[in-house]
Order: C-alpha cells, then sequence, then structure tokens
C-alpha cells in the first residue's frame, strides 16, 4: 500500500531475536552475516528504512549492536563500549550499499552464500557482496560483472567461525575501539580475466563486497 500511495516504507523495530535475543548466536559473528543478508532482503522488498533494536535488560541483552559494560574504580563509573558482531555487518552495509540502487544479480551455488549488488547511479562504482552463511562451505568465488575489466578492490568482514565473539572479528582487518572509532580499513586488489570475471577466496564466516570502478 505505501508504494502504490509513493511512501517510503521503514522497519521501525527489529532483529535477529525477540526479547533480547539470545546469548552465543545474536551476539556471535553468526548474526553478522545474517545481519547483512537481512538489510538487502529488506531493501530488495523495498524498505526505505531498517531500525534494530537495543534492550536493556537485567544480565544483558544479546542483540544490542553495541554493548556498554561499567565498572566502578572508588566513587567514579567507567563505561567500555564494544561493538558487536551485528554492528559491523551495519557499518558494512551503511558504507557500501546505503542510498544506492540494487542491481540484479543471481548466483550460482549448492551452498549457503547469497550475493547483491549496488551501484549510485550509471557510471557509477559497483558494490557486489558475496555472504557466507554455510557452515562449512568455503573457497574459490567467480564474480562476472558483464563490461567491467579493470581492478577491482576486496573488502572482508570476517571472523574465525559463525560462533565467534565480538573481539575475533574483523572488518578489513580492523576493529573498533571503546570510542566507536576504526582505522582505515585493509582491502586487496583483484584483477579481472578476460571475461571480466573477478576470482577470489571466500572463507568460512565471511562477508567479501567487491568494488568496480566504471
Amino acid at each position: 500500500m505505501a508504494h502504490e500511495n509513493h511512501l517510503p516504507i521503514a522497519l521501525a523495530e527489529t532483529n535477529s531475536a525477540s526479547c533480547g535475543g539470545m546469548f552465543g548466536v545474536s551476539n556471535a559473528f553468526t548474526s553478522a552475516v545474517w545481519g547483512l543478508d537481512y538489510l538487502f532482503n529488506m531493501a530488495s522488498d523495498g524498505y526505505s528504512n531498517v531500525d534494530f533494536h537495543f534492550s536493556y535488560r537485567a544480565g544483558g541483552s544479546a542483540y544490542n549492536p553495541v554493548q556498554t559494560f561499567s565498572w566502578k574504580t572508588g566513587n567514579e563509573v567507567q563505561y567500555r563500549n564494544v561493538a558487536q558482531p551485528l554492528y559491523y555487518a551495519m557499518y558494512m552495509f551503511a558504507k557500501n550499499a546505503s542510498g544506492e540502487h540494487l542491481l540484479p544479480a543471481s548466483i550460482q551455488t549448492s551452498a549457503n552464500i547469497t550475493a547483491f549488488a549496488t551501484t549510485s547511479g550509471p557510471g557509477s562504482e559497483v558494490h557486489v557482496f558475496i555472504i557466507n552463511k554455510d557452515g562449512k562451505a568455503s573457497g574459490p568465488v567467480t564474480v562476472h560483472l558483464a563490461g567491467r575489466t579493470d581492478w577491482g578492490t576486496l573488502l572482508m568482514l570476517q571472523a574465525p567461525s559463525l560462533g565467534s565473539m565480538a573481539n575475533d572479528v574483523r572488518y578489513g582487518g580492523k576493529q573498533f575501539d571503546a570510542d566507536g572509532h576504526i582505522v582505515a580499513p585493509s582491502t586487496t586488489s583483484v584483477r579481472a580475466g578476460a571475461n571480466g570475471d573477478y576470482t577470489f577466496t571466500l572463507p568460512n564466516a565471511a562477508a567479501a563486497v567487491l568494488s568496480v570502478a566504471p
């Protein structure tokens, strides 16, 4: 109905599980690959905005994108913020896909892997996301981009396993500090083959974005 009336539609409260999430799932790296895939599915369905829910409960909430820990030193209370795996997924989407247009993308695999592509407009850089949600699959991936034969830049979001916690998550090899800052991520260059095919290795428990200029 919103689209029929040319109105934007937002998902105002959502997350991986209700009532604060599930420890070991909502705060593990599995929430990052789920979260990134979920954002693209919401975009594909026409949502213009998605708000992930915070919750403050006794004992903590597993699905908070940022966890805040506190302790007392004398009469002072000190705090430390920790970006959770889901926050890394939100950040990856915001930096590389937010506000862009979805492009047609298809994938051929028997593994639990999805693919999405975005661009800001004709003649602009194309971002191709490959999201590995499979517990066992890893290996070489080939991305074909018709009409693009130049070098591409590959950025990885990864962890040792789907069950890894925040301290093991890396965005381009880097992590957020307690103030929410992250230094420029490391990337690798991938050269197109003769047919416009870009090949790289996709580990288990990872999401990759391949950016290719016009």
